[in-house]
């Protein structure tokens, strides 16, 4: 069995841009979305948020933004969940969350995304929301975008916190 485990962090207030030794697929070049890590078997993913207060409402805000405009799925579903959304206080490491998978033959088998309240608790909602969503996406197995897409590399920075239509393409094109 082929199996690995990969992380993606997203860097604090700056473009950090993690390589993967995986291989990403580049789409076509009118859209700057790509693949990372693995799919899911469909595009009906089982999620379970545990994190607490308003970083739980960031991930079901971002839950609903890629449920309603892509052709994913996101249930809640508490004793069946292998897609885990998180908050942890990482502290000051530099990222404002991350996201890891274990795949085996292509294929996700559980996923976690986590923001860092060490910096986003002390966000707006809204820009909360951005670093919530662009995690839940890296989870679905999207990489960083080069566009003004909530998967670029610093959504924080950026003046729009939902999904774009590169997003959006990116994640039908996935599933």
């Amino acid at each position: 069995m082929n199996l690995s485990v990969v992380r993606r962090a997203l860097g604090a207030g700056a473009a950090v841009a993690v390589t993967l030794s995986a291989a990403a697929v580049v789409a076509p070049a009118a859209e700057a979305y790509s693949f990372t890590g693995c799919r899911w078997a469909s595009a009906n993913v089982l999620y379970n948020n545990q994190a607490p207060g308003v970083s739980a409402t960031a991930f079901a805000n971002g839950v609903s933004q890629w449920s309603s405009r892509t052709d994913v799925n996101l249930s809640s579903n508490v004793s069946s969940a292998t897609f885990f959304l998180i908050r942890n206080n990482n502290g000051a490491n530099g990222y404002d969350g991350y996201a890891n998978w274990e795949c085996s033959n292509g294929t996700t088998l559980r996923s976690t995304a986590s923001i860092n309240g060490y910096y986003t608790d002390g966000y707006s909602a809204t820009r909360r929301q951005a670093v919530a969503t662009h995690e839940i996406g890296h989870g679905l197995g999207l990489n960083h975008s080069s566009s003004n897409a909530i998967m670029y590399s610093s959504p924080g920075s950026l003046s729009f916190y939902t999904l774009q239509s590169d997003d959006v393409n990116g994640m039908n094109a996935r599933y």
